[in-house]
């Protein structure tokens, strides 16, 4: 009877005591919270990569159309600019001979452009690779002596 006593009276002290309620509080709600945060991070930074990874393909394009750069120049300038970002890129240009179409195609490895590789929150869960792909058709050289 006397340890029945004791029992109740540790359980209801025990209850009554809220001194590591904070403690306890944080140390469930922290990975969660840390999760979240990193899933904000990749998925930000993979919208940022993709967004770059068109202005680069743009800028490629227009230089390879007008015939100001040849095609290895302006593969290698898009290269140093993409060397900027983290990640692994694979760069084509490609030309059309019937249509005169110019077609530049940037390929991102998802794992690798991934800033903190955390379990359910890296941009690989989607999808392995984003590309993209800009084409145009060759503009020929504007000359008034033709008009």
């Amino acid at each position: 009877m006397v340890g029945l006593i004791k029992t109740r009276k540790f359980c209801s002290l025990f209850l009554r005591d809220k001194s590591g309620i904070a403690a306890t509080e944080f140390a469930i709600l922290a990975p969660v919270l840390i999760m979240l945060f990193a899933g904000i991070m990749n998925f930000g930074y993979v919208i940022y990569t993709k967004h770059t990874m068109q202005n680069i393909a743009g800028d490629t394009l227009r230089s390879v159309i007008y015939g100001n750069v040849k095609n290895n120049k302006a593969k290698r300038e898009a290269k140093r600019k993409l060397n900027k970002l983290h990640g692994s890129f694979k760069i084509a240009i490609s030309e059309n001979t019937k249509t005169e179409d110019v077609t530049v195609t940037i390929v991102a490895d998802a794992k690798a452009s991934t800033l903190m590789p955390f379990p359910f929150v890296s941009a690989d869960l989607l999808t392995g690779e984003f590309k993209v792909d800009v084409t145009s058709p060759r503009i020929a050289q504007f000359n008034p002596a033709k008009l």
